[in-house]
């Protein structure tokens, strides 16, 4: 598969050369293809089909998409002149390749390619070498023609007859590059053949390969791939067939060759315990009791096996580059993919949800009402075929019909979105004041990164009264259902000897005049107890908060020792950010669920975050200089004693040392080798990325959807980009005008956030305290 690939790799970057006058021009190829686009020309059957689209539009957005990352102080000098021109990369790379500009014209003039239509590889069911297809748009004839000669620089190039068409056979020797390959070719297009046999069914009547269900779904995307099932489904159907029932002499061969090679003298033996521990017979029943197993199994799982792989199409990926994103959508083609997915959101309903959202809505996902879970069709299935068998040979069915009837009658554990219209969940909880610790190590311990572990908020349409506590009540019955389906399962296995239950219970607490407590426990009762109690209790709780606002039923799960946000005042609304707007106008028609996140507007946080981290530090440090240069003040000229003294400060756990130099000042040594007093680095980079964190939440993002109609799922990812090439540029800009540009940019950044004698190796007779939780340097 990587040989064909190469083609496309070296027909883009291979130069020119001289043409042989002996070489044939492709102006001599006979047009014997019909003129269309690929799809409407190669036959259907493909297993992979990978197409890429207008060449030009895809560089066109590339050119806008890294360009909008680019620093412009940044570029070098002989640089700066592209900067001014409409698309300066493809202008830069142009001069650097071809002398100019990398414009369409210019792309079929030099490469014969035309950069305005598809250029399209295909792969059919047989060897890599040979089962592939390559075709290439005409831009240009004579460069085309130099380009393939240059490319497979071929030992041969005859023509050859397809039928009643003509093309060309072409012996390549480049070794990295398929030897082979034939070539027929349409008005506009160029088609190369890994297989004669493939460039026959080109031009033979038949279907084409814009009838394959997943060709005819991909998206119309700058980079499109689809792997296709269509061609191996016959071959399921027959392996299903032949492998669906098991001939009776294979299973009279296993048992014969199953009881030759038990010991005689160890058969008692193996028959008591069999009797005493599962209440078979002998071996022999045992083996009918296997039988009945696999031939029902057989006879339900391969069928139901084939039938679903037979209904899966296929899959394809469109990936489509624009001006501020870049869109991926995944589409899976088979028969009932659509009972995976939710119900259509109503969009306007849950953008009127997520603006009344409280908090920053970094994180926001919603989804359609979700189809509720149905009993397995394959478990009845395998359940009747298993009692038939076990009746047809007249045995109990004990553990195997009490492990039927299990999985048959199983609850389901039906959610909470699987009862209501729809729900949109964001996390949110009122920011607390800072506070501001003595030492680095309870600022550390204290450190409220509120933005990674917010509690959950979800809002549905307002349900009636009672609605939570009876779908949660209903949740607890399917669990302690389950439980008593398993307790009659391990009966069955003369396996109950447990000494603990589960139990699953719920419980309200109403609250007049504040939000309903709602309480779900998984508990575990032993059946006995030690200590002189009677009995104990493991309990698992997961506690939520529920209450109505504005239309909304909101519902919060909380740790036990929290406070919801519910029993709060309301906080003051706060407009939808824009970003967050645009994300959601990006959300297509028909959607089900969608999933919002962006980390650019937590950057601001997090970086204050680590600035109170900082100056805490230094403030420890600061402190403990104090304290020692107090100590040494007040013991000077008794040195024993000041020792004693200095050694019994606590030293702070960033320090590695307390040094005193020549001029008896005091100075710390940092991991590092990294000196102290210095000063605050995290302002500097606050300010430098303050062009980019100052409008955070205006643009980028990512948002996640996915659709669902009969026979086709789609899920479709788009990151906005402007948010990071945001951060990239004026973050870089600023770097560059500070630092970087200066004449001497080492000297320019340790002037700023460095300190003198930086990294020069501790000075081991100026050492008064070491830290003992850092390792000390060699002499």
């Amino acid at each position: 598969m990587l040989r064909p690939a190469l083609f496309v790799v070296l027909l883009c970057s291979t130069g020119l050369y001289a043409e042989d006058p002996a070489t044939p021009s492709l102006a001599d190829l006979p047009k014997s293809l019909r003129s269309g686009a690929a799809e409407t020309v190669l036959p259907i059957g493909a297993v992979a089909h990978i197409r890429l689209s207008q060449l030009a539009q895809v560089m066109t957005a590339v050119d806008h998409l890294a360009m909008s990352f680019v620093p412009e102080k940044a570029v070098p000098p002989p640089l700066q002149k592209y900067l001014g021109q409409q698309q300066p990369l493809l202008a830069w790379l142009g001069d650097a390749s071809v002398g100019g500009p990398l414009t369409p014209t210019v792309i079929a003039d030099q490469f014969g390619i035309a950069a305005d239509r598809p250029l399209t590889l295909t792969f059919y069911p047989e060897a890599i070498a040979t089962g592939w297809v390559l075709t290439i748009p005409i831009g240009n004839e004579a460069a085309l023609g130099d380009l393939l000669m240059n490319v497979l620089r071929p030992r041969s190039c005859e023509p050859v007859a397809f039928g009643g068409a003509n093309g060309w056979h072409l012996v390549g020797t480049n070794q990295a590059l398929p030897l082979e390959c034939f070539a027929l070719r349409s008005p506009e297009t160029l088609v190369l053949f890994g297989s004669q046999a493939i460039a026959n069914a080109t031009l033979a009547a038949g279907k084409r390969l814009s009838e394959d269900p997943v060709i005819a779904a991909i998206p119309n995307a700058h980079l499109a791939c689809t792997v296709s099932a269509l061609p191996v489904k016959p071959l399921i159907g027959m392996v299903a067939k032949q492998y669906s029932v098991i001939p009776p002499k294979q299973l009279a061969r296993w048992r014969r060759d199953l009881l030759r090679n038990v010991p005689r003298d160890s058969l008692g033996s193996i028959n008591m315990q069999l009797r005493w521990r599962l209440g078979i017979a002998d071996i022999d029943q045992l083996l009918d009791y296997v039988e009945c197993l696999l031939t029902a199994t057989t006879e339900t799982a391969v069928p139901a096996l084939g039938q679903m792989l037979s209904g899966i199409d296929g899959i394809g990926l469109g990936i489509e580059l624009r001006p501020d994103d870049v869109r991926l959508q995944v589409v899976m083609k088979a028969a009932g993919i659509e009972t995976l997915f939710a119900q259509p959101l109503p969009m306007d309903e849950i953008r009127a949800a997520v603006a009344a959202l409280p908090g920053d809505r970094f994180t926001v996902s919603a989804s359609g009402r979700a189809r509720p879970p149905q009993p397995s069709a394959f478990a009845a299935a395998w359940s009747a075929a298993v009692a038939q068998k076990l009746a047809a040979r007249k045995l109990t069915g004990g553990l195997i019909t009490a492990f039927a009837t299990y999985w048959r009658d199983a609850r389901p554990d039906v959610q909470l979105d699987a009862e209501v219209p729809w729900t949109v969940t964001t996390s949110y909880q009122p920011k607390a004041a800072p506070i501001e610790a003595a030492t680095l190590s309870e600022a550390v311990a204290g450190m409220q990164l509120s933005d990674l572990s917010m509690p959950e908020l979800v809002a549905f349409p307002k349900q009636p009264a009672g609605f939570l506590e009876k779908h949660l009540a209903a949740r607890a019955a399917a669990a302690n259902s389950n439980d008593d389906l398993l307790l009659r399962l391990m009966k069955a296995a003369d396996h109950d000897d447990r000494w603990i239950d589960p139990v699953s219970r719920t419980h309200a607490e109403a609250r007049p005049g504040k939000p309903t407590k709602l309480v779900y426990e998984n508990a575990y009762l032993t059946r006995s107890g030690i200590l002189s109690y009677s009995q104990h209790e493991l309990v698992n709780r997961t506690i939520w908060y529920t209450d109505v606002r504005g239309g909304l039923q909101l519902m919060q799960r909380v740790a036990g020792d929290r406070t919801s946000w519910l029993d709060l005042p309301a906080p003051t609304a706060s407009p939808l950010p824009p970003a967050v707007a645009h994300l959601l106008d990006q959300v297509e028609k028909g959607c089900d669920t969608l999933m919002i996140a962006r980390v650019l507007p937590a950057l601001p946080r997090l970086l204050d975050e680590i600035a109170r981290l900082e100056r805490t530090a230094h403030r420890e440090v600061d402190a403990y200089l104090a304290q020692a240069a107090a100590v040494v003040k007040g013991q000077q000229g008794n040195e024993q004693l000041m020792m004693a003294e200095l050694v019994k400060l606590p030293i702070p756990i960033q320090v590695a040392s307390l040094n005193i130099d020549a001029d008896h000042r005091l100075y710390c040594v940092l991991p590092g080798n990294l000196r102290y007093p210095r000063p605050l680095v995290v302002p500097v980079v606050q300010r430098l990325m303050s062009g980019s964190t100052a409008k955070a939440d205006e643009v980028g993002g990512l948002v996640v959807t996915t659709n669902a109609v009969p026979g086709r799922g789609t899920i479709t990812l788009l990151q906005d980009l402007r948010g990071l090439a945001a951060l990239v540029k004026t973050t870089g800009n600023a770097l560059w005008t500070d630092f970087l540009g200066q004449p001497d940019p080492r000297a320019a950044l340790a002037k700023t956030i460095g300190a003198e004698h930086d990294g020069e190796g501790n000075p081991h007779d100026e050492v008064v305290v070491y830290n003992t939780l850092w390792p000390r340097a060699r002499r």
